[in-house]
């Protein structure tokens, strides 16, 4: 990446290129943040891709920056909490019709997460050790271990009579 100098206007810092082909400068970054805004304020997702690509830069040059730049990171959370703020709206308002309960449990969870669990995930480890410690065992005492899967029994033998 480029050289990067802060703009003391707009506190953005920015990047240049001799070329200017592959300047992320203050004048782009506003430009792609008012593009941004506008699809969430119209309640879509803004097209990282897509906006990157109308400005002329790369997707990687736009996390680059996010990463490096706090004015321009802080300016695409504000983006962020624009487009949630709408979700929200739109949660509450499906949360009122019967049976959507992931919506209403979606939102307790956000707004409060210290009584319904928050966004962490609860994950268990099933432990399967057990199915090969009694495949082992079977094969120590000399007998060989058998496994089958969607097998299917087409035939079974005679019963035969013992000698008399």
């Amino acid at each position: 990446m480029n050289a990067l100098q802060v703009d003391t206007a707009t506190g953005f810092t920015q990047s240049h290129s001799p070329t200017g082909i592959y300047s992320f400068d203050v004048e782009r970054k506003k430009h792609l943040l008012s593009m941004a805004m506008d699809c969430a304020e119209a309640g879509t997702w803004p097209n990282i891709p897509k906006l990157c690509k109308s400005v002329g830069i790369s997707v990687q040059t736009f996390y680059n920056h996010i990463n490096q730049d706090s004015e321009f990171s802080e300016q695409w959370q504000d983006i962020k909490r624009t487009l949630s703020a709408g979700i929200a709206v739109d949660m509450r308002e499906h949360a009122k019709r019967p049976g959507n309960y992931m919506d209403r449990i979606t939102l307790l969870r956000h707004l409060y997460p210290e009584e319904w669990g928050g966004p962490e995930k609860n994950q268990s480890n099933l432990d399967f050790g057990w199915v090969k410690k009694l495949a082992d065992a079977l094969v120590s005492v000399n007998k060989p271990a058998v496994i089958a899967t969607d097998a299917v029994i087409t035939s079974t033998p005679k019963a035969i009579d013992p000698p008399q």
